[in-house]
């Protein structure tokens, strides 16, 4: 998935992040997938960057402007004189970060980096990874209310029983498969 986005976009990195609060209260950043396209040099970067904190290496603005759910975009062009050297040393030209929420809350972002060109995303490029996110998060809630659901039953001490109209066995769910009257391969079907 990231590899088609950042084909699409011509960018050399792309990356999605969960944001974890710590048990003191502060945000950081995990790496949940990540794409590189420039070679040997970006496995570097993206160890680096495996968990972070915005707000620690000077970013705090972009992580306030995400978690309001803004898109946000910054050129080594146009950023202040102290982050150029940041940009520098992480071999970037441009960034793009789009948030992700989960129910309405901030989850993360999808980001994208530029290493050769300090370039502005379309308004085209832009909605599209927006739109991508929105897939995105819509995975991320369906996962979340799958795992929900496995917890409840795997917490029930109750056999249940699924079956079709016919009356046949299709599944079961038992903590204990030693409880069934038969072995799974005979009760089923």
């Amino acid at each position: 998935m990231l590899k088609r986005w950042s084909e699409a976009t011509h960018v050399h990195r792309a990356f999605i992040y969960q944001c974890v609060i710590s048990p003191d209260g502060e945000s950081y950043y995990e790496l949940i997938d990540g794409w590189d396209g420039n070679g040997p040099s970006d496995k570097t970067i993206r160890d680096k960057f495996f968990h972070f904190s915005l707000k620690a290496i000077g970013f705090s603005d972009i992580e306030e402007a995400l978690v309001r759910g803004e898109t946000v975009q910054i050129r080594i062009s146009t950023d202040a004189p102290a982050n150029i050297l940041f940009f520098q040393q992480n071999d970037a030209k441009a960034l793009l970060h789009v948030p992700i929420f989960v129910d309405d809350r901030y989850w993360g972002f999808v980001g994208f980096t530029d290493c050769e060109v300090a370039r502005e995303w379309s308004a085209i490029e832009v909605d599209a990874i927006r739109t991508s996110a929105n897939i995105l998060s819509a995975a991320l809630k369906r996962e979340q209310g799958e795992m929900s659901r496995a917890a409840l039953l795997d917490a029930l001490p109750d056999l249940m029983f699924l079956f079709d109209r016919h009356g046949v066995y299709i599944d079961y769910h038992a903590q204990d498969p030693m409880k069934l009257a038969l072995p799974p391969d005979q009760l089923l079907g």
